[in-house]
């Protein structure tokens, strides 16, 4: 089969859902199939055409052309990614949604008509969804929308009630470690958080809940990793609250070393103070039988279950999270039994050959009605 894929931002651009595109894509032309991507080269110097890990990519200035709005250069674009389809003929068209590309998606679809699948990977609350609108029209038009979450898909049958037939969810999957996840490091107990380092994260909240966790858990160490824009602001709160000795701040993590990362870990927080539309920290530490604690945004109560795998605490909340760090850095025997409780969970309904297997079966599903519809028709090969 031959899916195309379409994501405004594509590795080696650094996040969430670039990584794991990247690897879905690799792991369905591993099991035979024609991949291309059609994406943007945003702040990044990167050729317009390459082939890249046998996926064939092609990078247009859609950003800049819709932003700017030079109709001038958005006309070219659109005459080059026509020719674009032309030449790789997509059974499937997968687009990471929601996104303002979508556009130029839209307006060469006549010109090869293949079925489009919606991925949202993001609340759809933080844009506006009206019929009218670019994301509106476009749930009205796709194929099919998959949503990581139930949270998610809820905001999106919120948005349009009529696509409820036709969206369905694939929680995100990642790859569980072989073998025997290591024991939860004692000798001192670590707090880790992962991600890219912005204000909506709740950086801020951990390194307070933290520096209030240390009177009644001495000794305890705290990592932060990532990078971003909050990160100097973060550095200097640890400062201020005098838990700098105790808070290492190691950067951008690759994927190749988040294993050790989360190895090092005692426990795993991830406390967001905005609706998340999934939350992948979390899941990558359940895999590794880090217990979590998380806030009660969006899809994380629905990915941690509190009392079982972790704590869920309200959003913000710098009392209640660090008093969920001192129960659980306190009692070794219920954090390694919602940890081992995390894997468990994990590997049931978190995999990533699960994730692979579920969008493989949609697309062939997909394929499959639209030929019943071309061949329905009179005069269509």
């Amino acid at each position: 089969m031959r899916i195309l894929f379409w994501s405004e931002l594509a590795w080696p651009h650094i996040g969430g859902v670039e990584l794991l595109t990247h690897k879905l894509m690799i792991a369905l032309r591993e099991r035979g199939h024609s991949l291309a991507l059609i994406t943007s080269h945003a702040d990044l110097t990167l050729p317009d055409e390459r082939t890249e890990d046998g996926i064939l990519v092609r990078r247009f200035a859609m950003q800049e052309a819709i932003s700017q709005q030079r109709l001038d250069v958005v006309a070219s674009i659109k005459r080059q990614i026509e020719s674009f389809k032309r030449a790789f003929r997509p059974n499937i068209i997968h687009v990471n949604f929601p996104s303002p590309s979508i556009l130029l998606h839209w307006m060469t679809d006549s010109e090869f008509t293949a079925p489009t699948l919606l991925s949202i990977h993001h609340t759809l609350s933080d844009f506006p969804a009206g019929p009218e609108t670019l994301i509106g029209r476009s749930l009205a038009r796709a194929s099919w929308i998959v949503a990581n979450s139930e949270f998610t898909c809820n905001e999106a049958l919120h948005a349009n009630p009529k696509i409820a037939p036709r969206c369905s969810v694939i929680y995100n999957g990642f790859d569980s470690p072989a073998g025997p996840s290591a024991d939860l490091p004692w000798n001192p107990p670590r707090v880790v958080c992962l991600g890219r380092m912005t204000r909506n994260k709740g950086f801020d909240v951990a390194l307070r809940a933290f520096a209030e966790a240390r009177r009644f858990v001495p000794g305890i160490r705290m990592t932060i990793a990532g990078n971003g824009p909050e990160l100097e602001g973060l550095m200097a709160l640890a400062r201020n609250l005098e838990i700098h000795d105790a808070v290492d701040f190691p950067g951008w993590v690759t994927p190749e070393t988040v294993g050790a990362l989360m190895a090092s870990a005692t426990l795993v927080v991830v406390p967001s103070i905005v609706r998340e539309s999934f939350g992948l920290v979390a899941i990558e530490a359940m895999h590794y039988a880090r217990p979590v604690i998380a806030s009660a945004s969006g899809a994380l109560a629905e990915l941690v279950f509190h009392q079982e795998t972790g704590l869920v605490v309200p959003p913000g909340d710098v009392t209640a999270l660090a008093k969920a760090f001192e129960r659980l850095l306190s009692n070794r025997g219920l954090a390694a039994q919602m940890g081992a409780a995390g894997r468990h969970r994990a590997l049931a309904h978190f995999g990533f050959t699960r994730y692979v297997n579920e969008y493989e079966s949609l697309y062939a599903q997909l394929h499959a009605a639209q030929e019943g519809v071309s061949h329905a028709r009179p005069g269509v090969d």
